[in-house]
């Protein structure tokens, strides 16, 4: 009984945070009646349990059913509350969290979080939280924090199997993106990372590049200085066409932008091997380096391996990792055309990453996760 009364307290705390009307408030409030209900009953039908154990047994045995009936009753009460104390431990974690990195009060994290029941997504509110903690660390401004965590939430369930480590890592990976290209820091938080994952998605499915992957090549390439640097649209197609061609991001992001760097700085030789006068392909780097990459790779199509050797070493591209970026390319332009086209389209549509969320967040094993975020673990032995 002393269990019971405890967990029936616990719940009515957590009801009090809850908006009445709301699926949370109905189900703890569908578990305090519960509690409460077997309450009244060993209150009620104690004597009546007790006569009905005797007639199962002699006297030793009445009272080791008895022993053993309070001990599996006892058993499942703490297993409960103690479940209910953890999940309250871990949110309370969570909001002290988010006011820390957000600056937002509690009264403000209060809202946020009653606001993620509009969500219906199989994320834990933990994990919707710490999405929005992350926001914060990212410098998103708190009056964009709830679509932040709207977006970040349809990320993680939708391109999630790419990414180890949960919602959390999804947020932080996707959400450095933002502040490194012109076309996406001037845009709004919800249309930037729709296009964008859109695109993570399309690339995906058209080929074995992962999200996880392409994501890292595109964080390594952002950092390459102002003009020599990739849209947003051909960091995407060029991070899946590398790993499509046996290239991961660390290797093919470093060395992509060590190729454009030499060739800013000495574009006259790289004019000369290609047969292009000078200050056409120093127009061509400074405006388009990405078209510069791809033709010059283009170029090298097809030499023998002396002819390649001579060339790469008058241009000062011995490094093996950046003979591995070229030889890649020049292999498969076509490809790298094709994925950066992809990735333009997925990002003007910008609808491919709420498709694969839908239907991902309305499976089976989606319900599942949502019934067990729900509390639907309860149990009571009679």
């Amino acid at each position: 009984m002393g269990q019971l009364r405890t967990e029936a307290t616990m719940l009515q705390a957590t009801l009090r945070h809850l908006v009445p009307g709301t699926a949370d408030f109905e189900k703890y409030n569908a578990e305090l009646g519960k509690v409460t209900a077997r309450m009244d009953e060993l209150k009620g039908k104690g004597k009546e349990a007790s006569w009905s154990i005797g007639g199962l047994a002699d006297k030793f045995n009445r009272y080791a059913a008895l022993g053993a009936s309070v001990i599996a009753a006892g058993t499942g009460m703490v297993l409960s509350v103690q479940k209910i104390l953890d999940f309250n431990g871990k949110l309370s974690d969570s909001y002290v969290n988010v006011q820390k990195t957000t600056g937002m009060t509690r009264k403000e994290v209060d809202e946020l979080s009653k606001s993620f029941g509009l969500l219906k997504t199989r994320t834990s509110r933990a994990d919707l939280l710490n999405i929005a903690a992350v926001g914060g660390e990212l410098g998103v401004a708190k009056e964009e924090i709830a679509s932040f965590v709207k977006v970040m939430n349809k990320s993680a369930v939708a391109l999630g199997d790419a990414f180890e480590g949960g919602p959390e890592v999804v947020a932080n990976k996707l959400g450095k993106i933002k502040g490194l290209y012109e076309e996406l820091r001037n845009s709004g938080v919800e249309p930037a990372f729709e296009s964008v994952g859109s695109a993570l998605n399309e690339l995906g499915a058209d080929g074995t590049a992962s999200a996880h992957n392409v994501a890292e090549f595109v964080q390594a390439v952002g950092t390459i200085p102002g003009k020599l640097k990739p849209s947003i649209q051909q960091a995407l197609g060029l991070g899946a066409a590398f790993e499509e061609s046996g290239l991961m991001a660390e290797i093919a992001g470093n060395n992509y932008g060590k190729l454009i760097g030499i060739a800013s700085l000495d574009y006259a030789a790289f004019a000369k091997v290609m047969g292009r006068p000078a200050e056409e392909l120093k127009q061509l780097i400074n405006t388009d380096p990405t078209e510069f990459f791809l033709q010059f790779a283009q170029s090298l199509k097809g030499l023998d391996a002396t002819e390649l050797s001579k060339i790469l070493d008058y241009l000062k591209l011995n490094d093996q990792q950046v003979k591995q970026v070229l030889g890649a390319a020049s292999d498969n332009v076509q490809k790298f055309r094709d994925k950066i086209s992809l990735a333009g389209t997925a990002m003007s549509e910008a609808t491919s990453l709420t498709e694969e969320y839908d239907l991902k967040n309305n499976n089976l094993a989606a319900t599942l996760e949502r019934l067990k975020k729900n509390g639907c673990g309860l149990v009571y032995f009679r």
